[in-house]
């Protein structure tokens, strides 16, 4: 499969270049010039293991893949419980950055953005915010950046609450979504507001060895 810029003035890119490149030379954003059809080739593997069909998938899309180097790799993984890539790919990683965020380091963001940005973030995007300052003073790459925020701070109220230093230690969630709009002054999402007088639509309550069982009671 060969990929083109959203842009128009590229075309005719193999899978792996637009991966390495990331952005086409013209600004955009590589696409497949053309889609296959997944149902027709599909459904003819349902015997596929959910491995061999995410592969399968994958090969769809990037057909320049090595799949003798694939299965190498895996087969090293299985029965070594490791396995070690090429100098290409190890050439690739080093353009990504990774690290973590301690519970501890995530409730100190949250307090600080929240008192010297005034912003209220969530859990998910207190960790994007703590590891990219660690970018920061590790690289010392001082570029803007866009955070992504993917929830809402009322997704984890109690733990937003904490973090703030907000005594919520003697009341229900509920009461804990209202403390903590009184405090910060920050709107509740539509779908949360009232939902306390909702009417509670799951109300059964399976443990983990149940699952098979749970399944079966609402396939009949």
């Amino acid at each position: 499969m060969k990929f083109q810029s959203t842009r128009g003035l590229e075309a005719g890119i193999k899978s792996a270049e637009a991966i390495i490149r990331g952005i086409a030379k013209d600004g955009g954003l590589y696409v497949p010039e053309s889609f296959p059809n997944l149902y027709d080739s599909l459904k003819k593997e349902k015997s596929l293991s959910y491995e061999e069909l995410a592969f399968k998938i994958i090969k769809e899309f990037f057909s320049d893949i090595n799949e003798e180097e694939v299965k190498k790799l895996m087969n090293a993984l299985t029965t070594d419980g490791v396995y070690e890539v090429s100098d290409k790919v190890k050439e690739f990683v080093n353009e990504f950055y990774g690290n973590f965020a301690t519970e501890e380091e995530v409730a100190e963001t949250i307090k600080n953005v929240y008192q010297n940005k005034n912003y209220l973030m969530d859990t998910h995007t207190a960790v994007a915010e703590t590891v990219y300052e660690k970018y920061v003073k590790d690289s010392k790459d001082n570029r803007k950046v866009l955070i992504a925020s993917t929830a809402s701070p009322y997704k984890f109220p109690r733990s937003i609450c904490s973090a703030l230093d907000i005594d919520v230690d003697k009341i229900n969630d509920f009461e804990v979504i209202d403390k903590l709009c009184e405090v910060t002054k920050v709107q509740v999402p539509v779908n949360l507001k009232g939902l306390d007088k909702k009417p509670v639509l799951h109300d059964e309550v399976w443990d983990k060895d149940e699952m098979e069982e749970a399944l079966l009671s609402y396939l009949k």
